[in-house]
């Protein structure tokens, strides 16, 4: 059956790209920031980028990441999405990765659902909270569910903060994983967010704090 989905998701997306027309040329966007942290494990080092790609058969976006974490192994993950124009609460999620230095790697794709597009209500608090039951296609990444969000920014005594995280949740006995973020942004420092980070893998956790630096 996971065979016969994958295989229905990926000979759907050519038809869907050949729709975009000329007269309405694609709109993109696109992004890079930096995450430094410290704790008493040791430093975080987190380049990530996230672009979007706005057409009129619907989204494409993407977002990806290096990581060098405390007693994590050099990791690497590419999400590329695809979400049509007539049902924002449905897309099409893959994502692409591993352990480069092992070279280890996986490729995973499911359907995605976008909960904040389902609850028009938490589309004012929320940036975006969406669930994913990725199943195992290539490589070492096994089925897993993923649930991730974000807020939009909010103020908090004059101060504009925002929270982001995700975690996963795999199956047969292997532990879980995820980040929180907690981000303040000051006015003065359009380029510069300050927070804390909080990596957590089955039972150990490890909590730094430092800097976000924008594009």
């Amino acid at each position: 059956m996971k065979q016969i989905i994958v295989v229905a998701i990926l000979a759907a997306l050519p038809s869907v790209a050949a729709a975009q027309t000329s007269s309405n040329p694609p709109q993109a966007t696109g992004s890079v920031w930096l995450d430094l942290f410290a704790g008493p494990d040791g430093a975080v080092v987190y380049p990530q980028y996230g672009w979007g790609l706005d057409t009129n058969v619907g989204n494409f976006s993407g977002y990806g990441f290096v990581e060098i974490a405390p007693h994590e192994p050099f990791f690497t993950n590419h999400l590329v999405i695809y979400t049509p124009k007539k049902t924002p609460w449905f897309s099409v999620h893959t994502e692409t990765g591993g352990i480069p230095l092992e070279s280890l790697g996986f490729f995973q794709i499911a359907p995605r659902l976008n909960v904040h597009e389902t609850i028009p209500a938490l589309k004012k608090p929320m940036h975006h909270l969406f669930v994913a039951v990725l199943p195992h296609v290539v490589g070492i990444r096994p089925d897993n569910l993923l649930i991730a969000g974000a807020t939009n920014r909010f103020t908090v005594s004059g101060i504009q903060m925002s929270a982001e995280g995700y975690r996963r949740f795999f199956g047969d006995g292997q532990p879980d994983y995820g980040e929180y973020w907690l981000l303040v942004h000051p006015q003065k420092t359009k380029h510069l967010s300050f927070g804390a980070f909080l990596l957590h893998h089955g039972s150990r956790a490890s909590f730094s704090v430092g800097v976000r630096v924008y594009q």
